[in-house]
């Protein structure tokens, strides 16, 4: 009896510390919701993180976080490394993971499981290459309008501060990550098994492929999952893929962006269309959406603000070829399916 009374203390411990985490909000989740444009201060030997950058070790750092009004929102010690597969060779600043220890964000009352977050920075210095992550974070809002259960990006201004004092500035931008996705939506992230076209949703695979014609992208896959996050919302029996990792497009216009030798394209500019199976009733419906659109595009492009006049127009210029496509459809339509 006395122990049929300790498993059900045990159980009900479980089920108690259980529903307390399920209350708490993730590090994400945080960030994300704040309004304005975030801080970030990051503490450790940036001259080891980029000489070291294709061994993607872990190397300490500290970490502050602080909101729109300045308020610190975190101070953590917590681990870096540099990732992304290009950008890492090419890139004097790349990608980084930010791994934090579950039991600090747990003091915090942050959710311990989602302890990772995941960074983008300009490729190099200058107004050029912050201009161009710029043109790559406004794609993930474009994409929310064609389907709003799109990963997340948050511009922050980020200082790496170095032991001598010297520092580093520019503007980042964080990229939702999957136990943070999957926290959000409530969905299942698909990581193993074959996944081919015909097993998406249908409609949104379409979507996608336009969009990434749209901007003039080529650098995803669906066998490969490569750029792709494959997931499984609760309302959708059907997988739905999401894309991120813009920098090959042409509309973002990287220096190391070429086409994979495979494409019969010489130039990440040339737009090229994957999809081989596209019915003429499909490609009409895409073409009507997308002209649908055109006009929430614009806006949202119109109110980049932490993009210049320049590169706004030049944004809105590259995708105007796009819709002028679309204002000729039997042109198109042999272009891309006959």
């Amino acid at each position: 009896m006395k122990f049929i009374h300790i498993l059900l203390f045990y159980f009900t411990s479980i089920c108690f510390l259980s529903s307390l985490e399920g209350q708490k909000k993730s590090l994400y989740s945080s960030i994300f919701e704040i309004d304005g444009l975030i801080n970030v201060n990051i503490n450790t030997n940036l001259g080891h993180l980029v000489r070291k950058s294709s061994k993607e070790e872990y190397q300490q750092a500290e970490i502050t976080i602080y909101d729109e009004s300045s308020s610190e929102l975190i101070a953590l010690p917590g681990r870096i490394r540099a990732r992304g597969n290009m950008r890492k060779k090419q890139c004097r600043y790349p990608p980084i993971k930010i791994d934090f220890k579950k039991s600090d964000l747990d003091s915090l009352g942050y959710k311990k499981k989602i302890d990772k977050l995941k960074m983008v920075f300009p490729c190099r210095g200058g107004n050029g290459n912050q201009e161009k992550l710029y043109k790559e974070y406004l794609l993930y809002d474009i994409y929310k309008i064609i389907d709003p259960k799109g990963l997340n990006a948050k511009l922050s201004n980020v200082t790496f501060i170095e032991e001598d004092g010297k520092s580093t500035q520019f503007t980042g931008m964080f990229v939702e990550e999957e136990k943070a996705y999957k926290q959000r939506t409530d969905a299942k992230i698909i990581e193993t098994g074959n996944l081919r076209a015909p097993s998406l949703e249908r409609d949104l695979y379409l979507k996608m492929s336009f969009f990434q014609f749209m901007i003039a992208n080529t650098d995803y896959s669906v066998a490969n999952r490569h750029n792709l996050e494959m997931v499984k919302h609760p309302d959708n029996r059907r997988v739905v893929a999401i894309p991120y990792d813009f920098d090959y497009s042409g509309f973002v216009g990287q220096h190391y962006a070429v086409p994979h030798e495979s494409l019969p394209i010489e130039d990440v500019n040339e737009r090229y269309f994957f999809v081989k199976d596209l019915t003429i009733a499909e490609f009409n419906k895409m073409v009507a959406y997308f002209l649908s659109i055109e006009d929430q595009v614009n806006n949202t492009i119109e109110s980049a603000s932490y993009m210049d006049d320049k590169n706004r127009k030049m944004s809105t210029h590259y995708l105007k070829s796009f819709f002028d496509m679309l204002r000729k459809p039997k042109v198109l339509r042999r272009q891309i399916i006959e």
